[in-house]
């Protein structure tokens, strides 16, 4: 990598696992058509990760940057962000899978509309024929509501399979990207201020998109390029204090009281709620053992009188004091 004459920088940080990182980033080096540059940021993945990351990097020759502290999504991508000097770079999860020729249509987008920012079609599932979709491009409201201004969310499609979808989805304008795999021209990128440190938990992607938007950029959404997100669970045991952290109460509540004060505007009810549903999603190990011993019924009213209260007081007490 470091490659002469590339226009995009692949820029790869940690969204909340690192068990799916070497097939995430198999995926990049397979199927991306050089010439591109690389950066890996690397937040205090665990320790057979970082060394499989550290052989990579020497192979493929890309930038691997290491910290030894757990970082947010935004931290992340700023630090990665300072290394790139290609007119584009492309934010990606490590826990996104791309498709062949995934990059080109996205730059072939940004050059041809100007986009500030463009995304691919995101789906889910390891069975092409039965993928569902994930984000196809959303649209934002400001409604007035008893308690105050919100923002509403439209996403096409959400969770249905691609093969149900009526018609084809074509390239267009949209208010709302996903960061699981985004381009952004970088000079505009830069001086919309979209990576803010203060978010440092949810609805990091509404941030950034709101910022572009303000500093007049322009957001499209182009379906000519696939990529796929991997969902968890599973979730490796290595994972959680991470996972833990990442959809913290003090991260999701420190964020979402900032976003509001900045915005003049919530998110969603339902966005409140979501970083403790992917809480419970990590409770998967424990749920499926309760189906085991006691069966479903019994399993379901501990889940939510005893292990979802529990794990509430541990994420409130004992995650920042471990890990943040």
């Amino acid at each position: 990598m470091g490659t002469s004459g590339a226009r995009v920088t692949i820029v790869v940080v940690a969204r909340d696992r690192f068990s799916v990182a070497r097939r995430s980033l198999e995926s990049i080096l397979a199927e991306t058509a050089p010439p591109f540059d690389l950066v890996y940021v690397d937040g205090r993945s665990p320790r057979r990760v970082g060394r499989w990351l550290r052989r990579q990097a020497l192979v493929h020759g890309f930038r691997l940057i290491r910290s030894d502290r757990y970082l947010s999504p935004n931290v992340a991508r700023a630090m990665g962000m300072e290394r790139v000097t290609t007119p584009y770079a492309v934010i990606i999860d490590n826990d996104v899978v791309v498709t062949s020729g995934w990059l080109d249509p996205l730059v072939r987008c940004a050059d041809e509309t100007g986009a500030c920012a463009v995304n691919p079609l995101h789906l889910e599932g390891d069975d092409p024929a039965r993928r569902i979709i994930h984000a196809a491009g959303a649209f934002v409201t400001v409604e007035e509501t008893a308690t105050g201004r919100v923002f509403s969310e439209r996403h096409r499609h959400l969770g249905e399979p691609l093969s149900a979808v009526p018609t084809p989805f074509v390239r267009e304008p949209c208010d709302l990207l996903e960061y699981h795999c985004m381009l952004v021209r970088t000079d505009e990128f830069r001086r919309s201020g979209a990576l803010d440190p203060a978010i440092v938990g949810t609805r990091d992607h509404m941030d950034a998109c709101l910022s572009m938007r303000a500093a007049g950029g322009t957001l499209w959404f182009e379906p000519a390029s696939q990529v796929v997100f991997l969902q968890p669970p599973p979730i490796a045991w290595s994972d959680y204090p991470y996972f833990l952290l990442r959809w913290s109460e003090h991260w999701t509540g420190a964020t979402l009281a900032y976003f509001e004060q900045k915005w003049g505007a919530r998110p969603q009810p339902l966005h409140y709620e979501f970083p403790r549903a992917q809480r419970r999603i990590g409770l998967y190990r424990v749920r499926r053992r309760l189906h085991q011993l006691v069966g479903p019924t019994m399993a379901g009213r501990l889940m939510r009188r005893v292990v979802e209260p529990l794990e509430l007081r541990f994420n409130r007490h004992v995650v920042p004091r471990l890990w943040g």
